[in-house]
């Protein structure tokens, strides 16, 4: 298993950009809404970026100021009501709901799997975690008003032997990527109200299977598996059926393919090295390039998400 595997994570959303883990409105009652236990005070009003490092701490966003920590860590999705789920780190078979701002979970549930990265469905807030080993591809838990997420479903890709990363599009179709038996790179695609996956054959060679995103109309998929003199590379995808044509790549000069980038609106945020120190880099998108804004972190980071206000 690949140390990027171990700490997968999925994508976060900003609202209707960012469908994969947020975007359209809905009419279902939003789930758990009310803060518990506040990270500081006044922090309800203001845009939270949670950025996973050997735990999850929370930044105001953009000014960037830390408030704390959550005391848990693993891949990082949010919903377009602001609340942040964390699919636990390497090992750990664990999955929190936080709300905004707020120190309490509002749901715990167990993985059967270790758990990988993590997208929330924006037509029915139903959250997704890829499962990292070959039991199962996707273990799902649909959102119940009443209940919350309860009863588990488990999905299972005989292509897929390892999965890493997943992502929702706005319809509420499941896109994972991971590795096969012979440790070639696999997409697949779990549309809403099957049972069964799609392979999706892309005409642009990836590597290994890197963090997703559903962005506008387009998935976006890292390579993570870049050598250390060349930039991480995000490229964007154009799904139609079961093939995939490539309408874009964004170079990410510093940035660092193991770990998971966030695409919030024409910003990329992720893992930046520069001159051996750790940070978290901010890259126009799509352009890429160079960074134009880095903050200096105690360790790497590896996943990201955004709770906006």
């Amino acid at each position: 298993m690949t140390h990027l595997t171990r700490y997968a994570f999925s994508i976060g959303a900003a609202a209707g950009l960012l469908t994969g883990c947020g975007g359209s409105q809905s009419s279902f009652e939003p789930p758990g809404t009310a803060p518990a236990n506040a990270i500081a005070r006044g922090v309800y009003a203001r845009s939270l970026l949670y950025v996973y490092l050997d735990s999850v701490n929370i930044y105001t966003y953009p000014r960037l100021k830390l408030l704390g920590s959550l005391g848990v860590g693993g891949a990082l999705c949010s919903d377009k009501f602001g609340n942040i789920v964390v699919s636990g780190s390497a090992g750990t078979s664990q999955v929190w709901v936080y709300p905004h701002g707020g120190g309490n979970p509002i749901a715990h549930m167990y993985d059967p799997d270790n758990a990988g990265g993590c997208s929330v469905d924006p037509s029915s807030e139903s959250i997704a975690v890829a499962g990292t080993n070959s039991l199962n591809t996707a273990v799902i838990w649909p959102y119940n008003p009443k209940r919350g997420w309860r009863l588990l479903k488990l999905y299972t890709d005989p292509n897929i032997s390892e999965a890493s990363y997943c992502a929702y599009d706005a319809q509420g179709d499941l896109f994972i990527d991971g590795f096969n038996a012979k440790f070639a790179f696999v997409l697949a695609e779990l549309p809403k109200g099957s049972s069964t996956f799609t392979t999706i054959t892309l005409d642009r060679k990836v590597l290994s299977p890197g963090a997703m995103q559903w962005y506008g109309k387009y998935l976006a998929i890292e390579d993570n598996n870049q050598s250390k003199s060349s930039p991480a590379v995000i490229y964007r995808f154009a799904i139609s059926g079961s093939s995939g044509h490539r309408v874009g790549v964004t170079k990410l000069m510093n940035g660092v393919g193991v770990g998971q980038f966030l695409i919030l609106g024409r910003t990329v945020i992720g893992p930046e090295r520069y001159n051996s120190a750790w940070g978290l880099g901010f890259w126009h998108f799509p352009s890429g390039g160079a960074p134009f804004r880095t903050i200096s972190t105690y360790a790497q980071p590896y996943a990201e998400a955004i709770s906006p206000k």
